[in-house]
């Protein structure tokens, strides 16, 4: 990620996590995904490196993260403030949901301007209705409602891929054959057809139709027309004139 990219200004936040594998996989999706860091309210769970065996090669995006007594030390420099939350029963009367795809512009826009903060957790009730009525808003993961439950690290990347697939530049569009090649293309190719006898000249309008299609569906570039081409040239070339 470009270092001036506004996904350096997220931070995770996991509120009292429990499991240490929780918290490394959480330091490696904050890595993978180029977010700013990690920061924890309360300790990092487990026993010695045991999250570090989570964490993997993001073993440094753990060790940087910064440890915090109280949530509101951790969030203390992010007016922007994002809860995650389960669609639990009756929370979306008291809360506006958003899903992560639909608040991700947002979301970055303030990342642009100053540090945001991305709360996650505890792992066995979520955060309170309490901490989510304090936050600028809420994003909630689309879950099926047979099994809506997503473990802390799963809700991480989930979040953390959303915003990250939002802040990518768009893939550069793939350069189309001209039409005038394409039909030269298809041309050539009847023509071939016809001189090796797998049509004849009353059966090539019909022959046409599925061989146009299956150019247009090709979506073919100036490059694939070109080989292609070359490609009947040597066929007409080795079968005389």
């Amino acid at each position: 990620m470009a270092s001036d990219s506004p996904l350096r200004n997220l931070s995770v936040v996991l509120v009292e996590p429990t499991g240490p594998a929780n918290v490394g996989l959480a330091a490696r999706a904050t890595k993978a995904f180029g977010l700013g860091g990690l920061r924890i309210v309360g300790r990092v769970p487990g026993g010695p490196g045991e999250a570090s065996a989570w964490a993997a090669r993001a073993a440094d995006a753990l060790a940087a993260a910064r440890l915090f007594p109280t949530l509101d030390a951790a969030v203390a420099d992010c007016a922007f403030r994002v809860g995650t939350a389960s669609a639990r029963g009756g929370l979306g009367e008291d809360v506006e949901l958003r899903a992560p795809r639909e608040a991700a512009a947002e979301i970055l826009a303030a990342a642009a301007r100053a540090p945001v903060a991305l709360l996650f957790g505890p792992e066995a009730n979520g955060l309170p209705t309490e901490t989510l009525l304090r936050c600028t808003l809420v994003c909630a993961i689309p879950t099926s409602p047979d099994y809506p439950s997503l473990n802390l690290a799963q809700a991480v990347t989930a979040v953390a891929y959303e915003l990250a697939s939002t802040a990518a530049p768009p893939s550069p569009s793939t350069e189309r054959a001209d039409p005038a090649e394409a039909a030269l293309l298809e041309e050539r190719l009847l023509r071939l057809l016809r001189r090796v006898g797998f049509t004849d000249q009353r059966q090539q309008n019909r022959a046409a139709y599925p061989v146009r299609r299956l150019l247009a569906r090709a979506r073919a570039t100036p490059r694939d027309v070109r080989l292609l081409l070359g490609v009947l040239a040597h066929l007409e070339r080795r079968i005389g004139p």
